[in-house]
């Protein structure tokens, strides 16, 4: 008899605590334990801890069995990076030419690098150009960092080369008839031609909206085994796609020829322009007052003497 006492009093022990409850609040707490008595308005729960009154309201679920698993939030995988759609001629317009034409876009925006997007695909950064998209409607957006978005539709023609030029603004982007390459700053390399006795100089050049700097070095055009070499400040005045420039330069140049030879030092007060095609490639020319010393040596014999005079400039320049 005692041992069906016994035995009577485990399975009921056992099946309390494999049955027990789980009731889930909407706290997020978790409640477990047999429930004892139950009404409209509140449950009673046994518990380990003593019996609990819980208010029906504050009960999200009731759960009968084993405590289930808190859900895992699934975790989002990082956004692939884009990359450009390769051939931008694969690309369908909105509107399609009568006949399959292809087209050349130019999309360019201030400031550069801002990421283009065709009919809501990626196809590159600014400044992006290309000569085989077919003729047609398209829809565009552009996006650079905490910048834009610009939204505009474009009709690419068979010609001219259809450009788009953006100007990027936290609030209103908009579209403007020009470039505005005057208002980047940049660092290239600087090719001189025709300058006082400088047949070819290369160096580097920074360009910035309120001034550039330039300096160079390369061979004299009168003599062999002539050097040269210049250093240039300007102040700029930004317009659009091109700049008024004035400033300073010093120029030296040593020429030699068998037992001749002279040097030459040369301060200018150089004033002209800079054009630029695109954001990368420009132009220069500038013209101004100069004053030269030029020392001479002949063999044993040798004089210095100096005079005014107009020095003319010009170079092309690559920025990177």
């Amino acid at each position: 008899m005692k041992k069906l006492i016994i035995g009577i009093v485990c399975f009921l022990f056992f099946a309390t605590s494999v049955h027990a409850e789980v009731i889930y609040l909407k706290d997020g707490s978790v409640i477990k334990g047999t429930i004892t008595r139950s009404s409209e308005e509140a449950t009673t729960v046994k518990t380990s801890m003593g019996e609990m009154v819980i208010k029906k309201a504050d009960i999200e679920r009731v759960s009968y069995g084993e405590a289930e698993k808190p859900e895992e939030k699934p975790v989002s995988a990082p956004e692939p990076v884009k990359e450009p759609v390769k051939e931008i001629y694969q690309l369908k317009p909105l509107i399609k030419a009568e006949t399959p034409l292809i087209g050349s876009l130019l999309v360019d925006s201030f400031p550069s690098k801002g990421k283009v997007y065709l009919n809501n695909k990626y196809v590159g950064a600014t400044p992006l150009r290309t000569k085989d998209i077919l003729v047609g409607v398209y829809a565009l957006k552009i996006i650079s960092r905490d910048l834009g978005p610009f939204r505009d539709y474009i009709e690419v023609p068979l010609w001219p080369q259809e450009k788009v030029f953006v100007k990027l603004g936290t609030i209103n982007s908009r579209r403007i008839e020009n470039p505005g390459y005057a208002y980047e700053t940049k660092l290239g390399i600087q090719v001189n031609g025709v300058e006082e006795h400088s047949f070819l100089s290369v160096g580097p050049v920074f360009y910035s909206p309120h001034f550039r700097a330039d300096a160079d070095i390369g061979l004299g055009s009168l003599f062999m085994g002539s050097f040269s070499g210049k250093a240039k400040i300007l102040m700029n005045i930004p317009l659009d796609w091109w700049s008024f420039q004035l400033g300073a330069s010093y120029s030296w140049s040593i020429q030699s020829y068998y037992d001749f030879s002279y040097a030459i030092n040369i301060i200018g007060f150089p004033i002209g322009c800079e054009f630029f095609l695109d954001p990368h490639w420009s132009f220069d020319f500038h013209l101004g007052p100069a004053y030269w010393k030029t020392s001479y040596s002949y063999g044993s014999y040798s004089y210095t003497y100096g005079y005014p005079e107009v020095v003319v400039g010009g170079g092309i320049n690559f920025y990177l």
